[in-house]
């Protein structure tokens, strides 16, 4: 007799957990709809971990110019 998994195959586990996921990213951009930023629009806050990880930045407390740069340094 053939050795035979009894429940269901990581595969269909896999599917299923992609489907939940999507079922979920949909139910959040439905709560959450965005708009395309333009021109002179404020930025989203958001915050950020530091680089030491000790602690994070909110965009809202800078009370200055921020540059966002989206790059690698190595």
């Amino acid at each position: 007799m053939p050795n035979r998994r009894s429940g269901p195959s990581p595969f269909s586990l896999a599917v299923l957990m992609l489907a939940a996921l999507a079922t979920e990213a949909q139910a959040q951009a439905q709560e959450y709809p965005r708009r395309q930023l333009v021109p002179g629009d404020a930025a989203p806050n958001f915050k950020l971990k530091t680089i030491e990880g000790d602690g994070e930045v909110e965009l809202a407390a800078i009370n200055k110019p921020v540059v966002l740069y989206f790059g690698s340094f190595t």
